[in-house]
């Protein structure tokens, strides 16, 4: 699979994640719905992304990367994903919950920027 191929692909893939952590947060009435919408843009804008670094442009690669960032900056100082995280088993549904938001807002973008580290570090040289 090429580079690009692939952090497109994870990409996509967080984007899933986090659209099954909002349709689980939204329809237990967990949050208010401008948080919902907030979340259903956040995911465009990620599938944008994804879709311009498919068609290999470097730029839109270097965008995922700072998204990749700022999401798991961002929800490491939020105390909701913090405390989820420390308290994933009070139910099923809370579990899976608990696991997209690892998946979506920490692993798929840690991988995203592991990955084009690896892929990208020859630029340099």
């Amino acid at each position: 699979m090429k580079p690009y191929r692939t952090l497109s692909s994870l990409l996509l893939a967080s984007t899933i994640f986090l659209a099954l952590g909002g349709l689980i947060l939204r329809l237990e009435n967990l949050v208010p719905f401008t948080l919902t919408a907030s979340t259903i843009a956040v995911i465009l804008v990620i599938f944008l992304v994804a879709h311009f670094v498919c068609r290999e442009k470097f730029l839109w690669t270097v965008a995922g990367l700072i998204l990749a960032l700022v999401s798991i900056i961002f929800n490491t100082t939020q105390p909701q994903h913090v405390d989820a995280i420390l308290h994933p088993f009070v139910s099923v549904q809370f579990t899976v919950l608990v696991i997209s938001d690892v998946m979506g807002f920490y692993i798929l973008p840690a991988a995203y920027i592991a990955l084009y580290a690896i892929y990208f570090r020859r630029l340099k040289k």
